[in-house]
C-alpha cells in the first residue's frame, strides 16, 4: 500500500502550489528525454537544494574517516543517490567508503506511543517492489564513476534493527563513519543506535531527520536513552530546519 506524506509536510498553500507547479513542468517538459537528466537544477526546489548542500558539508567531514556510510530509513533513496555521487566526486578511489541504505519500503512496521499521535502503520511506504528500481538507479550512478566494476552499495530491506545485526554478523569488520537516521520512529532508532555504538570510532558523523521534531518525537527519545544528551554536541546547519547531527569524540 503505498501512502502519501501529506500529513507529514509543514508547506504554506503558496509552497505547495509552486512545487506543484514544478512537478507539472517537470512531467510536461519539451526537453529531449535523453537530455533531461543534466538539467537538474532546472527543476528542483530550494528545500530539496539545501539537502544537497547539507550532505556536502557533511562528506566533507568524514573524508578522513574510515569507515561505510549508512542511512536507516531510505525510502525513495534520494540521499543514497546523493551518496553515491558525493563518494565520486569528493573520494572517487575509496572502495571501501560502502553505501548502505536500511528501509522496510513497506511503511512503518510498529508505532508505539513514544512516537506521537500522527504517525500510523504503514504510512510512508514506496511503490511495491521499489527497491529493485533504486538498485538500478544507483547501479547507473555508481557507473559513472571510478572502479565501477566494483559495487559499492547495498539496499537491505526489511526491519531495520534485524537486518543490521544480519549485516554485521555478516560483515564483522564494519566500522561506520557516517549515520543518518530517518526512520522517524523510536524503537527501531532506539535498537539500530545500541547495536551501532560499539563500531564508531572518534570523528564519526551521526545525524538525524526529526530531532526536536514535535511530529516525530521518538528520534529524540532514542537518541537521549542511548547517548545521553548531556555527552554530545548537537549541531544544526542553517541550511535545514530539522537536520542535525554530532561528532564522536
Amino acid at each position: 500500500m503505498y501512502v502519501k506524506e501529506e500529513k507529514y509536510v509543514h508547506q504554506s498553500k503558496t509552497e505547495k502550489e509552486s512545487h506543484l507547479s514544478l512537478n507539472h513542468l517537470l512531467l510536461n517538459s519539451p526537453i529531449p528525454d535523453e537530455e533531461l537528466h543534466k538539467h537538474f537544477s532546472l527543476y528542483v526546489d530550494r528545500i530539496s537544494l539545501q539537502n544537497v548542500i547539507f550532505f556536502y558539508e557533511i562528506w566533507q567531514k568524514i573524508i578522513n574517516v574510515h569507515g561505510v556510510v549508512a542511512e536507516f530509513g531510505t525510502r525513495y533513496g534520494d540521499n543514497l543517490s546523493l551518496f553515491t555521487n558525493l563518494r565520486g566526486m569528493l573520494e572517487p578511489f575509496n572502495r571501501g567508503r560502502k553505501i548502505l541504505g536500511f528501509d522496510t519500503f513497506e511503511g512503518f512496521i510498529k508505532v508505539s506511543e513514544k512516537d506521537g499521535s500522527i504517525a500510523s502503520e504503514k504510512d510512508l511506504s514506496t511503490t511495491p517492489g521499489y527497491e529493485s528500481y533504486l538498485s538500478r538507479v544507483l547501479q547507473a550512478h555508481e557507473a559513472n564513476c571510478p572502479i565501477s566494476h566494483l559495487q559499492k552499495f547495498e539496499i537491505i530491506k526489511g526491519d531495520a534493527p534485524l537486518q543490521l545485526e544480519a549485516y554485521l554478523k555478516k560483515h564483522p569488520e564494519t566500522i561506520f563513519a557516517f549515520c543518518y537516521f530517518d526512520m522517524d520512529l523510536y524503537e527501531p532508532t532506539m535498537e539500530c543506535l545500541n547495536i551501532l555504538k560499539s563500531r564508531v570510532t572518534k570523528g564519526t558523523i551521526i545525524g538525524f531527520d526529526q530531532v526536536c521534531y514535535e511530529t516525530f518525537p521518538g528520534e529524540t527519545l532514542a537518541l537521549m536513552e542511548v547517548f545521553g544528551l548531556a555527552n554530545i554536541t548537537l549541531k544544526r546547519s542553517p541550511l535545514s530546519s530539522s537536520a542535525c547531527y554530532f561528532e564522536i569524540s
